[in-house]
């Protein structure tokens, strides 16, 4: 094989390969995440929050009671795709990844709900479609 030849060999299995990373296969690697802010509704503070992967910062965001945030995304072909957020609520906060190559199983229909309450946050229990479990404290 020819200098020109391997170089050549090389591009277009980049190329090929970063397309199929590209492609979203919306039963398979389409996915969204949905913030929701279940806080008492006494609270004056908002639930403030900064998502990002590692290429897509979401920016800032802060919901009040009752509100909600969500994104979509397609997930990267090999399984590298990750976000992560960081939230605070008066004193409070906490930071978690809110997708992850494990995280697929772990969200009904696509969706991977996140739920800010008194205690913590809760999340999407694929066993019980509508039923959340509780997996993060407040720190």
């Amino acid at each position: 094989m020819t200098m020109k030849n391997f170089l050549t060999y090389v591009l277009l299995t980049t190329f090929v390969f970063y397309k199929i990373d590209a492609i979203c296969i919306p039963t398979r690697l389409k996915f969204a995440v949905k913030i929701e802010n279940a806080l008492p509704h006494n609270t004056t503070d908002q639930l403030k929050f900064n998502c990002k992967s590692g290429d897509t910062d979401l920016g800032y965001h802060a919901l009040n009671v009752g509100q909600s945030y969500e994104w979509s995304f397609c997930a990267n072909f090999f399984g590298k795709t990750l976000y992560f957020c960081n939230f605070q609520w008066g004193t409070k906060h906490q930071s978690f990844d809110v997708f992850s190559k494990s995280t697929p199983k772990d969200c009904p229909h696509g969706v991977c709900k996140w739920v800010a309450m008194l205690d913590g946050f809760y999340s999407s229990n694929p066993n019980y479609y509508g039923y959340l479990e509780k997996v993060h404290d407040w720190l």
